[in-house]
């Protein structure tokens, strides 16, 4: 009987730590991060004296002498083959008014006598960070780096120049993505898109960018195939980025060529409204902030991991107890897995032979280690959740991780007490 009752208590262990899988890997899905999503960031004022900044809106560009730049900022700008003993210089995007109220100015670090704003990218030739541990600490320096925003009052004076920094809880945060089309690239002119100087988006495979300004319309056809059955026989469709409050490009090639398949990859992000930051942030992750999402996927692999160890010693405790018992000399392998439901749709795989199920009390620590420390997930795993049912809470979860396959883990099936282990069940796993 008490065997019986440590038995039960270890299946109610592995139930739950199926279910703890799953929600991981839901979580990890939530928090997308780039190309998944972007920011959100807070605006953080620099050090910048507004006399020391010159703008030029003839060729959208600005210039700032060495000697307004102290610190960390002034001493890689001595340090810099290109830019050491000469003046700062920069580009601009094209100037917009600013759209969001007083309310939202506020909650994003804009000036309240901001009336007009135009982006700055990231000065060229790049400034060499290899000896800056934490570039977002330095607002003066991020700015050179990953860009900024700069404000204007009525009367066109600079107000304000702020640098962009990623903050989990920022004010500045960003829709989900939107699809770019190639036709818009080509719409844009090709000295707007700048190379992505942010090292998280580069290693996503982003190679340039652009700020679209509020409203701004680069209109294109919708191609007929794309048009609904009923209007093709209509004059062209025109289709624009919506980017109500502005919003960023990115391409994941160059601005002038690229393959079909670069091309797909092509997405913006637009500013997010006030409504949009109430019910549904962005989800980023940039330079700086901790990758949570590595954290749960690699969460989940590890509980499932731990899942079939504690599933291959609750199997080979029940076989050795039946040859104990005179059983039958030969066990086959549909009796020693797991039975699958008749709901369950989806074909599997079972690889355990009696061996693999054969765990003694002289366990390798050891190796089931070393398969923990595989179970390693880059951020840049494939994550795909599939519908999430509140009402039935049944988690239908596919990961991605090199070969770890977690499916149909039903929350329903999870008693707190005594868990049936024929409702989970765990496919095939290539460690």
């Amino acid at each position: 009987l008490k065997g019986l009752r440590i038995i039960r208590a270890v299946r109610g262990m592995a139930g739950r730590l199926a279910v703890v899988a799953a929600f991981c890997t839901v979580k990890a899905a939530a928090d997308g991060v780039f190309p998944e999503g972007l920011g959100p960031f807070d605006l953080v004022m620099t050090g910048f004296r507004s006399t020391d900044f010159l703008s030029n809106e003839v060729d959208a560009s600005w210039r700032m002498p060495a000697s307004a730049f102290r610190g960390v900022a002034h001493r890689v700008i001595r340090n810099s083959a290109h830019w050491k003993g000469q003046d700062l210089s920069g580009t601009l995007s094209p100037s917009a008014r600013v759209t969001l109220s007083e309310e939202s100015k506020t909650f994003a670090g804009i000036p309240i006598e901001a009336a007009s704003f135009a982006w700055s990218f990231p000065i060229s030739p790049p400034l060499s960070l290899d000896s800056v541990e934490h570039v977002s600490k330095y607002p003066d320096l991020a700015f050179l780096a990953y860009g900024g925003y700069v404000y204007f009052d009525a009367e066109e004076h600079v107000v304000s120049i702020n640098a962009i920094v990623p903050v989990s809880d920022g004010g500045l945060r960003f829709s989900s993505w939107q699809r770019w089309r190639k036709e818009w690239t080509s719409n844009v002119s090709a000295d707007r898109f700048h190379p992505v100087t942010i090292p998280a988006l580069r290693e996503a495979g982003a190679r340039y960018f652009c700020w679209i300004t509020p409203g701004e319309k680069i209109a294109t056809e919708l191609p007929p195939e794309e048009m609904p059955q009923k209007g093709r026989k209509k004059a062209p469709k025109l289709v624009s980025p919506q980017c109500s409050h502005g919003c960023f490009a990115y391409l994941f090639h160059e601005p002038r060529g690229g393959t079909p398949e670069a091309h797909e990859l092509d997405r913006y992000f637009p500013v997010a409204t006030d409504e949009t930051i109430e019910e549904k942030p962005a989800h980023v992750e940039e330079p700086g902030r901790e990758n949570n999402t590595g954290i749960y996927v690699a969460s989940a692999v590890i509980a499932t991991v731990v899942l079939l160890v504690v599933v291959g010693l609750t199997a080979g405790g029940k076989k050795s107890k039946s040859e104990a018992k005179s059983a039958p000399a030969h066990t086959t392998e549909e009796s020693m897995m797991p039975q699958v439901e008749p709901k369950v749709e989806h074909k599997n795989t079972n690889i355990a032979s009696d061996s693999s199920l054969e765990l003694s009390k002289d366990l390798d620590l050891e190796g089931v280690s070393q398969v923990l420390r595989s179970a390693a997930v880059e951020t840049g795993s494939a994550v795909d959740t599939k519908t999430v049912d509140n009402n039935s809470a049944d988690i239908d979860t596919h990961v991605d991780t090199g070969g770890v396959e977690t499916t149909a883990v039903d929350t329903n099936a999870v008693d707190t007490n005594v868990v049936d282990t024929n409702a989970v069940e765990t496919s095939a796993v290539d460690t």
